[in-house]
C-alpha cells in the first residue's frame, strides 16, 4: 500500500481530528501573536526609556553649556576692563617716561633742585588724576 501511488490521497482524516488540529493551530497562532505583542511592548518600552535618557542628557548638556556661556561672557567683561586699565597705565607710564626724558638734568644748587622736584610732582599729580 505504501509503495503504490500517492500516500496523501490514501490518508483519510476524520472531521473530529481535523477540528482538533485546527483548534490547536489557532491556539498556537494566538500564542505567537501574544508573544510578538509582548516583545513589541518590551522593545517599545526600551526605546522609550532610551529616548528619555537621551533627552535628560541633552538637558544637562544644554544647561551646562548655557552656564559656561554665562561664565565666559562675565570673564570677557572683566578681561575688557583689565585691558582698558592696563592700556591706560601704559599710556601714563609713557607720559612719565617722556616727561623724565625731557626734564633738565639734575641741578647742583639746592634751590634749583627744589624747583625741579616741584615741577616733577605737579606732573605726577596731573598724570595720577588722569588715570583715575
Amino acid at each position: 500500500m505504501y509503495g503504490e501511488g500517492n500516500w496523501l490521497t490514501e490518508v483519510r482524516l476524520e472531521p473530529e481530528c481535523v477540528c482538533v488540529c485546527l483548534s490547536r493551530l489557532v491556539l498556537c497562532a494566538k500564542c505567537v501573536v501574544i508573544a510578538l505583542c509582548g516583545l513589541w511592548t518590551v522593545w517599545s518600552a526600551e526605546r522609550q526609556h532610551r529616548v528619555e535618557e537621551l533627552q535628560s542628557t541633552f538637558a544637562v548638556i544644554k544647561s551646562k553649556a548655557e552656564s559656561r556661556q554665562s561664565d565666559v561672557e562675565q570673564t570677557l567683561v572683566v578681561a575688557e576692563k583689565f585691558w582698558d586699565d592696563l592700556n591706560g597705565m601704559l599710556a601714563t607710564l609713557k607720559e612719565l617716561q617722556d616727561t623724565m626724558a625731557s626734564a633738565d638734568p639734575p641741578a647742583l644748587e639746592p634751590e634749583t633742585i627744589r624747583d625741579q622736584q616741584d615741577v616733577l610732582e605737579v606732573s605726577l599729580y596731573v598724570m595720577a588724576g588722569s588715570v583715575q
